[in-house]
């Protein structure tokens, strides 16, 4: 039976990077264009693919330590699959240009049109626009909530993945140096929008699942799946 429960992990590793790599070299042709919604469906299937190849793994196992780093494996599988679709939807996807920005050849353009330093002025906009009846509700939701939940997996990759960023001494400037990191780097390269807002969204949303991966039920629950360990 453990012997099956090995063979069986190691066909959904094998699955998953297969599917892995489709994607990357499917993302990475300027002349293909991956819908959103394959998007999503590809990284749902690579998570199942993980967490399927980390169940059977962890099964064929008794040790906990043994059960823990299959558990740890499984998760930065799904943070590199996280990140490299970050990646790709800031940087390099055509079709995520949520407010229509598109690269802009000089900085004095950029500096006019897409950037906002102003705390709390695109989100304004945004609803009186739709008060005016100017955008659909709809594109409002996803600019706002697409910024909100853009990084929130930090929340949950950082603590989990480095046990240390638990304290939140180390997680609200980690956290708010890696955004910066993002909104500047758009800046340099002037592809997307560098706003202050954008900053607010993301580092709400990555701060919310911060507190609730923090709570004592959830690192009951992690520590039971052997996530993280139980003496945390």
């Amino acid at each position: 039976m453990l012997l099956v429960k090995k063979i069986l992990s190691a066909f959904f590793y094998f699955l998953f990077f297969l599917l892995f790599i489709s994607q990357i070299l499917l993302e990475l042709n300027p002349e293909i264009l991956v819908p959103a919604k394959q998007k999503v469906v590809i990284m749902l299937l690579l998570a199942g693919l993980s967490v399927s190849a980390a169940l059977f793994r962890s099964g064929s196992q008794k040790e906990d330590e043994k059960k823990y780093q299959s558990s740890r494996t499984c998760v930065f599988l799904l943070f590199l699959v996280y990140l490299f679709n970050l990646v790709i939807l800031l940087f390099f996807d055509p079709g995520f240009r949520l407010s229509g920005y598109q690269q802009t050849p000089d900085y004095s353009l950029y500096l006019s049109l897409n950037t906002n330093f102003v705390p709390f002025s695109t989100i304004m906009r945004y609803y009186a626009a739709w008060r005016r009846h100017s955008i659909p509700m709809y594109y409002v939701v996803v600019n706002l909530l697409g910024n909100f939940l853009a990084f929130a997996p930090f929340g949950f990759f950082l603590p989990v993945l480095r046990e240390r960023f638990f304290a939140l001494s180390r997680f609200l400037p980690a956290a708010a140096a890696m955004i910066v990191f993002a909104e500047a780097a758009q800046f340099v390269f002037r592809v997307g929008s560098c706003d202050v807002d954008d900053f607010i969204l993301n580092f709400s949303g990555t701060v919310l699942v911060f507190l609730i991966v923090r709570t004592k039920s959830s690192r009951t629950f992690l520590a039971k799946h052997h996530i993280v360990r139980s003496d945390l």
